[in-house]
């Protein structure tokens, strides 16, 4: 599939409103300046600008082209600081480091063995205390199983979601089930106590200071 391609095909799976803002609502409420958040999946939602709350922000996408999407809903100087993977790269995030990763409409639509993969890493990467939300295919369910008979999506279960994560370290936490039976989330934590990268936020302070021809000029000074 191209990106072309997949640009056109997303908009075939949107949740309705109120489920989609529950999980960026709920992912976003991990967000902090203190340590970094990783949106999977983003595409064109509002996912990735839902969580400009961690600091650092990672994105990680299948197309890189939806990263030149994304840098374009943000100023350039926060757009410059958005640190970018391909899903190929997976392997070379940080391992314990985040607080939050939210992967969004990318496990219902990935054979079994590559969520397994995905999430084995996903789990390295996060940080003790820090959580993990994804929706994914609930075939408990005839409106999501039906989608596993047309094959659009794989046959999963929560069992095998919960199975597969506590092999992982992770404890179960939340499951999201919608009232249309058209969307579906976990929610999952990994063990421990976040371990704060940072001290104090980064911010600046202009100050206005006189010269000598008793003109003000404005002076930008950055603290870490």
């Amino acid at each position: 599939m191209t990106f072309s391609e997949h640009l056109e095909w997303v908009d075939s799976w949107p949740p309705n409103a109120e489920d989609y803002n529950y999980f960026v609502t709920s992912a976003s409420s991990h967000c902090n300046w203190q340590q970094p958040g990783l949106a999977f999946g983003s595409g064109k939602s509002t996912l990735l600008n839902s969580m400009v709350g961690a600091e650092p922000l990672y994105t990680m996408e299948r197309y890189a082209e939806y990263h030149k999407l994304q840098k374009e809903n943000f100023h350039a100087d926060f757009a410059r600081r958005l640190r970018c993977y391909l899903i190929d790269e997976i392997a070379l995030l940080p391992k314990d480091s985040f607080s939050i990763i939210a992967v969004y409409n990318q496990f219902p639509f990935l054979p079994w063995n590559k969520v397994s993969t995905y999430l084995e890493h996903l789990a390295q990467s996060l940080s003790p205390g820090g959580y993990i939300y994804f929706n994914y295919n609930n075939c408990r369910y005839p409106k999501s199983f039906r989608y596993f008979e047309i094959r659009a999506m794989p046959y999963t279960t929560p069992e095998m979601y919960i199975e597969l994560c506590q092999k992982l370290g992770l404890e179960f936490v939340h499951n999201f089930i919608s009232s249309s039976e058209g969307f579906f989330f976990m929610t999952f934590k990994k063990p421990g106590t976040k371990k704060l990268i940072k001290k104090y936020p980064s911010f600046g302070v202009i100050d206005r200071q006189p010269t000598t021809s008793k003109q003000w000029n404005k002076v930008l000074t950055y603290f870490e």
